[in-house]
């Protein structure tokens, strides 16, 4: 059964008392967040055992407005935290990051502060302000899937002035083994294959084109609102800044009511600018789905790794930095960032198996350089749309090109089966092992300092 995810703004819905409720709790769960973060990093540093308890957090100075919000809503909070932290040990995800008011933050909501009721398979969910104690309503909504479907938990979520209610369902669908789909195919010949396929290109110029032909862009409309947005942002963070200057900020916080004015301002459209991307994504996503007859199959890109920053430049003597093109591959990321080339291949990923679709992501090497026709890597680009091949003096389109190289590449792997065979990440096996190692010493992982942490302090 495939598992989504439903998210509902519900702000037009809540008088005064209930946005006041939710802001309350949103901002308490936030403060208990940031609080256990802290507590993290000073576990790691001194090498101590880190735990999910907040009960500490609450008796701290500033800090008994905590006590007015229900202690479930704390706890998931701090359960939360202390759960991205393990994923962090583990090298899945990145250390927590300690989010401001100018950032989206989220409640918890579980079972003791909410109630479920059917209606014609429909679901009216009921949440309280407390599990015993005063217990009263707090805010309903109907909302349209079944209580077998829905999960054990809702999350009530802030950005500026929205408020959102997102939830987990079960859609009932049965999702293919993707693994098997592929394996199934493997036994084909190349040209059956190259009708059941399709392979994507992703670039700046042009987000995704297909080796049929078909490409996907912003339209000109679209351009010109991002453009807008953009431009309309930056002019908002120069006023920010140079009001931070000017006040002599001691810390990255907004120190006035003028600069919290503006930085709500740029949090609302950096909210825009998410959706105009996000509504892309899900276009574009469902017409690839739409035209694939069988698999799709994309570049394994590393878009961490594509939209690093330059790395600083040194002399031959090694005391003087010199120029290292940093505006430029700043400018670079910010235009990989723009089109969401992981955001397409995940959205259509999950449309893919939904539609009883495989995907598959082949190597990325050398698919930009090689002729899809000869095979050959004897090629120039005089320019940034044309590849020519040298060894057969032929001219193609070269995101075409690509487009086809990456989709023999995906045939080639498929009837070979890798796709059986791919290896796990790297720090995930070397995460394991150190993991093993600790057991039979009789410590914690916690305990154990992680090898990223120095890079990222």
């Amino acid at each position: 059964m495939a598992t989504l995810g439903h998210c509902i703004n519900i702000s037009h819905l809540l008088n005064t008392q209930q946005a006041t409720f939710f802001a309350q709790t949103i901002g308490c769960a936030n403060v208990i967040r940031n609080q256990k973060i802290l507590d993290f990093k000073d576990d790691l540093k001194n090498n101590n055992t880190s735990s999910q308890g907040y009960a500490h957090v609450k008796k701290r100075e500033g800090l008994d407005f905590l006590k007015d919000v229900p202690v479930q809503i704390l706890r998931n909070a701090a359960a939360s935290v202390f759960n991205d932290l393990i994923s962090f040990q583990k090298n899945l995800r990145q250390f927590p990051k300690i989010k401001n008011k100018s950032r989206k933050r989220s409640a918890i909501f579980t079972k003791e502060l909410f109630n479920l009721i059917e209606n014609n398979n429909k679901t009216v969910l009921t949440i309280f302000n407390s599990k015993n104690k005063n217990r009263r309503a707090v805010f309903s909504i109907t909302l349209p899937h079944s209580i077998e479907n829905l999960g054990k938990q809702f999350r009530i979520s802030r950005q500026g002035k929205n408020f959102y209610l997102s939830y987990a369902f079960n859609n009932q669908i049965d999702l293919i083994d993707n693994n098997q789909l592929l394996k199934d195919l493997s036994h084909l010949d190349e040209n059956e294959l190259l009708e059941k396929s399709i392979g994507v290109d992703r670039g700046v110029n042009i987000t995704a084109y297909c080796s049929n032909g078909d490409t996907f862009q912003y339209n000109i409309e679209t351009k010109k609102r991002l453009k807008e947005k953009m431009n309309k942002k930056a002019y908002y963070q120069r006023i920010l800044s140079r009001k931070k200057r000017l006040n002599k900020n001691t810390s990255k916080k907004c120190e006035s009511n003028n600069q919290r004015k503006l930085q709500e301002k740029i949090s609302k459209i950096d909210k825009d600018i998410k959706n105009i991307r996000y509504n892309a994504c899900h276009h574009w996503s469902k017409s690839i789905v739409k035209i694939t007859p069988l698999v799709v199959i994309f570049e394994n890109l590393k878009i961490n790794n594509m939209t690093k920053r330059a790395k600083p430049k040194k002399d031959d003597n090694g005391r003087k930095y010199i120029r290292n093109n940093a505006n430029a591959k700043s400018g670079l990321n910010r235009a990989i960032l723009n089109v969401n080339m992981g955001m397409l291949g995940n959205f259509t990923k999950y449309k893919l198996n939904l539609e009883g679709k495989a995907y598959y992501d082949t190597h990325p090497a050398y698919t930009s350089k090689t002729h899809y026709v000869c095979k050959g890597k004897n090629t120039i680009r005089p320019t940034q749309d044309t590849l020519i091949c040298l060894d057969c003096n032929k001219k193609e389109n070269a995101d075409y090109n690509a487009s086809r190289v990456i989709q023999l590449n995906g045939i080639n792997d498929i009837k070979e089966e890798k796709f059986s065979t791919k290896k796990p990440r790297k720090k995930i096996s070397i995460r394991k092992k150190k993991v093993e190692i600790l057991s039979v010493e009789g410590e914690s992982t916690l305990r154990k300092k992680s090898p990223c942490l120095d890079v990222r302090e």
